[in-house]
């Protein structure tokens, strides 16, 4: 059986990594998704015995070479009336529901889910995914952070399997939840995107669907927006350091994107590409933005376009918690 790989090394000869950034500048920005996900062969894990759940890697620490460990998307089809088996891991994840209906099992407690849902996986949880449809396979992406866990030692997991006898060395049954952050348990797993409004803000038309500004949703390790580009607009120009992956649900469109070199001097100074990077997307399309890059996001058809955005909230913890907004969305009028 090959090895997943959860975590791939960073290392060089060289103290400067400039090369490394450089290899990852080299991949596409944009690039295609799925159109019939009946085609999908791979099981969502190897040990799965159901053959009812299957999984395609959009991003991953096993891709070469490497576009990024900030960030793990996958899509997962459960087969009509079907599960998984279930199992466990101490990362987050993020699924947005993109055809069909079902309902989650988390810590033996029940979350419906439809078309149009994000519903959250918790961190420690044992869950469940179940396809309610008897006639329909159901669909989602799905998005992590996993790498990040990874990377402080937090990979505690496995499939369902009670601890049916003692072992040595070892005390009794005690609640793991008493680790979490106090009202985890009353935060909300299930976020209903149409029936959010979208607020005219200097990025455009956005829906937050988790971020520092939600509170009450169950996700510190995830940022998830959703942006609509009328016909002939275009996002704001803005800059941040995390880098961000985003989906695309609907329309036609352009990602510009101008890469940034760092000067070191008395202080770090940053220099911006003369050109953009410039690649066209279309619906079910994948685009991806570096860390440190100023970009732009233009709709060139005659529909909305809506793009659902992640990135990893560690950054804004590492003290990079700004967005530089260069040139507003034309609907914007304010500051």
């Amino acid at each position: 059986m090959a090895q997943r790989l959860y975590l791939q090394e960073v290392g060089s000869t060289k103290y400067k990594l400039t090369a490394l950034l450089d290899q990852r500048r080299t991949l596409p920005r944009t690039w295609s998704g799925h159109t019939d996900y009946d085609d999908f062969s791979e099981g969502y894990y190897a040990s799965d015995p159901s053959k009812e759940s299957f999984t395609e890697w959009v991003i991953s620490p096993e891709e070469e070479p490497l576009r990024t460990q900030s960030l793990q998307v996958h899509y997962k089809r459960l087969s009509p009336g079907g599960s998984n088996t279930g199992h466990g891991h101490q990362n987050e994840a993020a699924f947005y529901i993109i055809s069909g209906n079902g309902y989650e099992i988390h810590d033996g407690k029940r979350y419906d889910w439809q078309a149009g849902d994000f519903c959250f996986v918790h961190s420690d949880s044992v869950h469940r995914h179940f396809n309610a449809d008897p006639d329909e396979p159901a669909v989602a992406l799905v998005m992590k952070a996993k790498s990040t866990w990874m990377a402080m030692g937090l990979y505690q997991q496995g499939g369902i399997e009670p601890w049916t006898s003692k072992v040595e060395g070892y005390g009794p049954r005690e609640d793991w939840s008493q680790l979490w952050t106090p009202g985890s348990n009353e935060m909300s797993k299930v976020v209903r995107s149409p029936e959010l409004e979208y607020q005219l803000t200097a990025d455009g038309f956005v829906k937050t669907i988790c971020s520092p500004r939600t509170p009450d949703v169950r996700s510190w390790g995830l940022d998830l927006d959703m942006l609509r580009i009328p016909p002939g607009s275009k996002t704001a120009l803005h800059w941040h350091m995390a880098d961000e992956y985003l989906y695309v649900l609907q329309g036609t469109g352009r990602s510009r994107q101008w890469d940034v070199a760092m000067e070191l001097d008395d202080k770090y100074y940053a220099h911006v590409a003369e050109e953009p990077v410039v690649a066209d997307f279309t619906t079910d399309n994948h685009i991806y933005v570096p860390p440190n890059t100023q970009h732009v996001f233009e709709n060139t058809g005659d529909e909305d376009v809506v793009l659902i955005s992640a990135q990893n909230r560690l950054f804004k913890h590492m003290g990079y918690d700004k967005t530089v907004v260069l040139e507003a969305a034309p609907e914007y009028q304010g500051d």
